[in-house]
């Protein structure tokens, strides 16, 4: 297990140094201080990456990125930014697609008509026989006025 500098632990391992204060953050990689608050990072062979083949931005000793691999990672990003590009277009058709079904579906719907004048309840007569109420047959029974419009249009008694 090697002792390195963060600059030299990026280096190695293949990512920059923020990605090696990350992970001593997380404490994923073994690392410590010295007195003078340097800060080391122990690296064995198994955290080094095999495959550098992989790696289209891989980094040289000094930190520097070699011109093909620069050129190939520009041409990667260019690519799926042109991917981005054509999807969000095709969301934003898709998009205009639902907006004109549902201007179509909104124009189709009639208007409701407002509401109509509340009902009068029904004019009862005056009590000529004493003993029977004055409402008679609808003794019991709910209102006009008092059963909702519901009620009365599905005529439930």
């Amino acid at each position: 297990m090697d002792r390195l500098t963060v600059a030299e632990a990026s280096a190695r391992l293949g990512v920059t140094q923020a990605a090696v204060y990350k992970r001593i953050q997380r404490g994923t990689i073994a690392h410590d201080k010295d007195v003078e608050g340097h800060v080391f990072v122990y690296v064995d062979a198994s955290d080094m990456p095999t495959n550098k083949s992989t790696d289209i931005a891989r980094l040289s000793t000094d930190g520097s990125m070699d011109k093909s691999a620069h050129d190939k990672l520009i041409e990667e990003l260019r690519a799926h930014n042109e991917y981005l590009r054509k999807e969000a277009e095709a969301w934003q058709e898709e998009s205009r697609r639902k907006d004109a079904i549902i201007m179509t579906m909104a124009q189709r719907i009639p208007e409701l008509e407002p509401a109509s004048e509340p009902q009068e309840a029904p004019e009862t007569s005056t009590n000529l026989h004493p003993g029977v109420s004055p409402q008679g047959e609808n003794a019991g029974r709910e209102t006009t006025r008092s059963r909702s419009w519901w009620q009365r249009f599905l005529r439930f008694e």
